[in-house]
């Protein structure tokens, strides 16, 4: 563990997938750009698929919606 806390080795993905199961998170969340990115992710991958799917148009649309002046 100190080798990747010190920058000298990356983990690779499978490394992350298996720690994120152990915490309950998608490797992406390790990923994530920011706290809310993050927090989307979490809450998302919780979903059902069908539900994701719903989600996701939804997202799509909104952002359809802030580009519209």
């Amino acid at each position: 563990m100190n080798r990747y806390e010190t920058g000298n080795r990356v983990p690779d993905l499978e490394l992350m997938e298996r720690i994120g199961s152990v915490l309950g998170v998608p490797a992406a969340y390790f990923y994530a750009s920011n706290d809310q990115v993050a927090e989307l992710l979490v809450a998302f991958s919780a979903l059902s698929p069908k539900v994701r799917d719903k989600a996701l148009e939804l997202v799509k649309t909104a952002g359809q919606r802030a580009k519209t002046p």
